[in-house]
């Protein structure tokens, strides 16, 4: 009679511990390329919700306003207009990004003109800064 060769109870412990151990050092030495992936993203979202402000004013011929609020979860966006523009989803609809936050301030409102003007309602002092870089701090690169 032959015997086929089958784990033991032990060496599976040992099989599924080793694992734990692993998958733990994983997680713990991904958690900064998370964060930084997750605040990437949510530079991108901002980047392409303010640019859509910009596209829509030039193209409705119409006023748009941004504004921009701190909460405890990030930022909330909401864009508004006095014109008549009905765009299902996109006017007055709250937009929700998280991880990022503004710095030495807590609502700020940025206006796009059809002609092209963009207004921040602090003027930024250097003109090389983007209104992100200005908005959130970071040093142009």
């Amino acid at each position: 009679m032959e015997r086929t060769k089958q784990f033991t109870l032990i060496e599976l412990f040992l099989t599924i511990g080793i694992i734990a151990m692993v998958g733990g050092l994983l997680v713990i030495r991904a958690q900064p390329m998370i964060a930084r992936y997750q605040k990437s993203h949510a530079l991108s979202k901002l980047s392409r919700e303010l640019d859509f402000s910009q596209h829509l004013s030039e193209a409705a011929h119409a006023e748009i306003i941004f504004e921009i609020e701190e909460t405890n979860k990030g930022l909330k966006c909401i864009r508004k207009t006095d014109e008549p523009l009905h765009l299902k989803g996109t006017i007055g609809k709250d937009i929700s990004i998280p991880h990022l936050h503004l710095l030495g301030r807590k609502k700020v409102r940025v206006t796009y003109f059809p002609t092209g003007i963009v207004y921040l309602d602090e003027a930024p002092k250097d003109q090389e800064k983007t209104i992100i870089e200005h908005l959130l701090g970071r040093e142009k690169k």
